[in-house]
């Protein structure tokens, strides 16, 4: 008689074999790479940005950014490129010194519209 259900002790041995999550293990050390570029891309405008405001200042500029990288992967370590910007302009300002964002060119601001 042939039985097609697993045994009790078959079954348990099926469960207790580790599960594989990762079939590639080169998809971590990829992603690392791309984010530690990210973050390094967003220091280097951000940089640029303020020198561009504050060209006597590049100095304070560079380490205000190097803190506040510290602190965006801490606040979040899968994204801390999105968090470094805001970081920046709160350290920035808490120096008094105003965000180039405030530019007239800010994309995100709503249109001024002029009465004809």
């Amino acid at each position: 008689m042939v039985q097609d259900s697993l045994t009790r002790f078959e079954a348990t041995k099926l469960v207790s074999k580790p599960v594989k999550t990762c079939e590639e293990p080169e998809i971590v050390p990829v992603f690392l790479e791309t984010l530690r570029s990210a973050v390094s891309k967003v220091k280097n405008h951000l940089q640029q940005q303020y020198e561009q405001v504050y060209p006597d200042l590049g100095d304070i500029i560079w380490y205000v950014i190097d803190e506040e990288e510290a602190s965006a992967w801490n606040l979040s370590p899968s994204f801390p490129h999105l968090a470094l910007p805001d970081l920046v302009e709160a350290h920035m300002a808490l120096l008094g010194l105003q965000s180039f964002s405030n530019r007239s060119d800010n994309l995100l601001r709503p249109p001024i519209f002029t009465e004809i």
